[in-house]
């Protein structure tokens, strides 16, 4: 938006080349979570009024409702959602981005849908290994022959041998797990790279529902708030 105001209209060509709006569909929704928070955020600070941060908020729900598809045209899905709020609730629709950059806030998006995934993929391996126990659990009696060096070698039971796939399957959700810490981590308050005041020790962003989950959503000044807003590589 700022960059037809100072170098004017873009070609049509250009915009497409430049855009990412199919690859964001993937942080639709992750946005206007990250919006939602530091809208918050700033009305507790008192860095915006109750009525702008209602009317603000308000656009947002309407925007969930109707999805990606009521967006206008935008170089990608943050200009996009931009162009949205300013046309539902005016000039003071750009008070939701006081304090803060495209980089953490795309920053943010990404971690918080990646953590999504995460625990959709963490729920289908639970899933998984509860199965395999049950399956073993029928079968503690059932004979079968062991292999090692692809060859016949101790008798054993169907039981001992899907606890081994069990297992396997258990330490691949412990490497999600893990991963889940580093992801868990937000980097809104990094700003463009060199951070932003601090505004609130807040417990985490915002989950389904408007929960909180543990991960810190304005940690404020950071030494290195170069590294915090690139951190889209865990």
């Amino acid at each position: 938006m700022f960059r037809n105001q100072r170098l004017g209209e873009s070609r049509q060509d250009v915009l497409e080349y430049l855009s990412s709006r199919e690859a964001d569909l993937r942080i639709f929704h992750s946005d206007l979570l990250v919006d939602k928070a530091h809208l918050l955020m700033l009305k507790e600070q008192n860095l915006i009024s109750r009525e702008i941060c209602a009317k603000i908020l308000a656009a947002i729900d309407e925007l969930m409702d109707e999805g990606p598809e009521a967006l206008g045209p935008g170089e990608d899905v943050h200009e996009a959602i931009e162009a949205y709020i300013l046309e539902k609730v005016g000039p003071e629709g750009g008070r939701m981005h006081t304090g803060r950059s495209r980089n953490d806030e795309v920053a943010a998006c990404i971690r918080l849908s990646l953590r999504e995934e995460m625990l959709s993929l963490m729920e289908g391996q639970i899933s998984l290994i509860q199965t395999i126990l049950r399956l073993a659990a029928e079968n503690t009696k059932t004979l079968v022959p062991g292999f090692t060096h692809t060859q016949h070698a101790q008798p054993t039971t169907l039981a001992h041998h899907l606890l081994s796939h069990a297992d396997a399957a258990a330490r691949d959700l412990a490497r999600l797990e893990e991963a889940y810490v580093r992801v868990n981590q937000s980097p809104l308050g990094a700003a463009a790279f060199a951070s932003t005041k601090p505004h609130r020790p807040a417990p985490g962003l915002p989950g389904p529902g408007g929960k909180q989950h543990g991960c810190r959503l304005h940690p404020g000044l950071h030494p290195g708030g170069s590294i915090r807003f690139g951190h889209r590589d865990g």
